[in-house]
């Protein structure tokens, strides 16, 4: 009797699942993944004889699970930080033992042991070097064939798109420190080769139009400084890669160097603890030295009211799992210009699964987002998305008209810009369909500025984009 009492229960409990799938509301979108859901395919002949159409149905289904992002808190709290724990409190997300380490971190070398006694040649002193040498030389290989069957599987997974959730996949997470000290930070993997790369595709941008200055600002991300010593072997160097670039720009291209200027202020809030991104405040110092570069004027933060949005948990909770980052919220300060006048433009992108397909028309709004304490989108509070063209016409008139060409971290630098120049533009490199030389003509474009963090300047993908935008 028991046995069956329980055997009901038990079917019941399936039974009253699979109404809540099948009937509750389904959602839309996720605010912990930053994403609009998969929308209800459309039925046409080709779709459905293609089978697209069921794959789109499983996929609408499995995707818009009722309650997604409150199933996905419980299940991350009863996760907790999901990694490989390090001394001294770091844990490490995406990257095992057998992870190999960044391209460009230089190996230690094997350790010199004591030569054996009946040494009668020179094999026999190098005998136990070669063994050294060879077990040395044996890991590395399996370390990188180990990573690049991970990063074989990371590019198959996100079909050659990269933005910064396939640069925290390919390089792993690191949560380190406790309490209000707790920060997340995604690993670096960048190579001199694609370093190298952009930088001559900044060249190029000069060379097709001489007239315009061309500028360029490798934004460092946080691991650059807070790396701590249990995760130096996982990550590369950016300060190298930043002079590669250096190096590589031509004469006529002005390098927007910001390494050392973050650097004089790391005891400063300059990069979110639960978020990828840097925080407004380190945008502000870069901000001053592009405009000491461009020679323009620059307001200083007295010129702007101080704005806060408290209990600030951002992308680092969802791409970690870890409840450590979710338990220790922060303040997003950000700063709104009060001594001049500026009118913002977008022009919106209509988008087909990520990809851009057509402009809408153009429409006033705000370039500050307004969003309430404890929202996890605080960072979009500058233009409020990337798949826009932002246009800011400003007070300043000076006659000088800049073009920004951004990854997501150069959204919170605009900002500070509408008391140098007349007009400012704004393009994100994902999302943007138009022919560059022909908008830079039609604006009267005078400056550009390059804004990508070193891991997006040192992807492939991103230099490809750029590239297209000459030629379009």
């Amino acid at each position: 009797m028991n046995k069956r009492i329980y055997l009901i229960a038990v079917l019941l409990w399936f039974l009253a699942i699979e109404a809540f799938l099948l009937f509750a509301k389904r959602s839309e979108a996720s605010e912990l993944e930053r994403r609009k859901l998969n929308t209800f395919p459309e039925l046409t002949a080709d779709a459905y004889w293609s089978g697209d159409f069921t794959e789109g149905i499983s996929n609408w289904f499995s995707d818009t699970v009722p309650m997604r992002d409150t199933l996905m808190e419980q299940a991350m709290t009863l996760m907790g930080a999901k990694g490989l724990a390090g001394g001294s409190g770091v844990v490490f997300v995406g990257v095992g033992t057998g992870a190999a380490p960044a391209e460009n971190v230089q190996e230690t070398e094997p350790a010199p042991v004591a030569a054996p006694s009946g040494i009668h040649s020179v094999a026999d002193v190098w005998a136990p070097y070669e063994a050294l040498v060879d077990e040395h030389d044996r890991q590395i290989a399996e370390e990188e064939a180990a990573k690049a069957h991970r990063n074989e599987r990371i590019e198959k997974d996100f079909n050659g798109a990269v933005d910064d959730q396939y640069i925290l996949a390919k390089n792993g997470i690191i949560v380190t420190g406790s309490g209000a000290q707790t920060r997340a930070m995604m690993l670096y993997g960048g190579n001199k080769d694609v370093a190298v790369s952009y930088a001559q595709m900044v060249n190029h941008y000069k060379e097709v139009m001489p007239k315009v200055n061309v500028y360029c600002m490798p934004i460092p991300t946080s691991i650059a400084y807070y790396c701590p010593a249990e995760a130096l072997r996982y990550t590369g160097s950016q300060v190298d890669r930043i002079n590669d670039m250096m190096e590589t720009f031509s004469d006529d291209v002005v390098g927007v160097d910001i390494y050392s200027v973050l650097g004089e202020h790391t005891d400063e809030p300059i990069y979110s603890r639960t978020d990828h991104h840097w925080a407004p405040l380190g945008a502000f110092y870069a901000a001053q030295k592009f405009a000491e570069e461009a020679d323009v004027p620059f307001m200083e933060l007295s010129e702007y009211e101080e704005k806060h949005i408290n209990n600030y948990v951002g992308t680092m909770y969802m791409w970690s799992k870890s409840q450590q980052v979710k338990d220790n919220p922060e303040t997003f300060v950000y700063y709104e210009p009060t001594s001049l006048e500026y009118r913002t433009t977008y022009i919106d992108y209509v988008t087909q699964n990520g990809n851009p397909v057509k402009e809408e028309a153009p429409h006033d709004g705000h370039f500050f987002q307004k969003y309430p304490d404890g929202h996890s989108d605080a960072y979009c509070t500058f233009m409020g998305s990337d798949e826009r063209i932002t246009q800011v016409h400003t007070s300043t008139m000076n006659g000088r008209k800049l073009l920004v060409i951004k990854d997501s971290f150069g959204n919170a630098v605009p900002g500070y810009l509408f008391g140098s120049f007349q007009e400012v533009h704004v393009i994100d490199y994902r999302y943007f369909l138009r022919n560059v030389v022909e908008y830079v003509a039609e604006y009267g474009i005078t400056d550009i500025l390059f804004a990508h963090n070193v891991s997006h300047a040192t992807t492939p993908y991103i230099v490809t984009c750029c590239e297209r935008f000459l030629t379009r």
